[in-house]
C-alpha cells in the first residue's frame, strides 16, 4: 500500500471540508502525527489523517452517547428555560406580557438612559453611594460617642468637691455643650 500525501486543499477537497477548517485541525492537534515536512511542504498522510478524525469521531460519538443516557450529570450545564420558567420571571419582574415592542424598546432606552444618569451624577459628586454615607455616619456616631463619654473623666474631679447641685448641673451641661460644639466644626 502507498502512502498518499497531499496538501491542505487537497485533503480539504477529499474529506469534503473546507482548507481553514483542515489548519484549524493541524493547529488543533488533531492531526498530529500525520503531517510530514517533503522538500519544504508540509503535507498530510491522506490515511493517517482520515484515521485520526474517525478516531476523534467515534471519541465524540462515545461521548454523545453517555450524555445522552445520563443528562443530569453533566456538570455546570445551564439549562434553556423552559416557556413556563420565562413567564415565571415576567411575572417576578411585573411586566406586561402583551406589551408591544416598541414600547418595550422605550423603557429600555429609559432604563439605559437613567442608568447613564446616575452613573454621571455619582461622578460629578451630585449623589453618593448608601456604602458611603453609611461609613460617613458611621464615623460621625463614634466621634459624638467618643466625645460625650470623655466628659466625666475631664470633669469629674472637679464636680466631687462641688456640693452645690445647681453648679454640678450647670458644669455638665457646658462641658457636654462645649463637647458637642467641638464636633460640629
Amino acid at each position: 500500500m502507498t502512502t498518499v500525501y497531499q496538501t491542505q486543499t487537497e485533503y480539504s477537497a477529499h474529506r469534503g471540508i473546507s482548507q481553514p477548517r483542515v489548519s484549524k485541525m493541524i493547529r488543533d492537534g488533531k492531526l498530529k502525527g500525520c503531517i510530514k515536512k517533503i522538500s519544504g511542504r508540509k503535507l498530510i498522510d491522506r490515511d493517517l489523517a482520515d484515521a485520526a478524525l474517525e478516531q476523534n469521531l467515534d471519541r465524540y460519538r462515545n461521548k454523545s452517547k453517555s450524555a445522552d443516557k445520563q443528562p443530569d450529570e453533566r456538570p455546570n450545564r445551564k439549562k434553556k428555560p423552559t416557556k413556563e420558567d420565562r413567564q415565571r420571571i415576567i411575572e417576578a419582574a411585573e411586566l406586561d406580557p402583551e406589551q408591544s415592542l416598541a414600547e418595550s424598546q422605550r423603557q429600555k432606552a429609559l432604563y439605559d438612559a437613567a442608568i447613564r444618569k446616575l452613573d454621571l451624577d455619582e461622578r460629578s459628586g451630585e449623589i453618593i453611594k448608601k456604602e458611603d454615607v453609611e461609613k460617613q455616619y458611621f464615623e460621625i456616631a463614634r466621634r459624638v460617642r467618643d466625645s460625650i463619654l470623655n466628659v466625666p473623666s475631664r470633669i469629674s474631679a472637679e464636680i466631687s468637691s462641688m456640693t452645690d447641685v445647681h453648679l454640678v448641673s450647670e458644669k455638665m451641661i457646658t462641658e457636654l455643650t462645649s463637647a458637642l460644639e467641638e464636633l460640629s466644626h
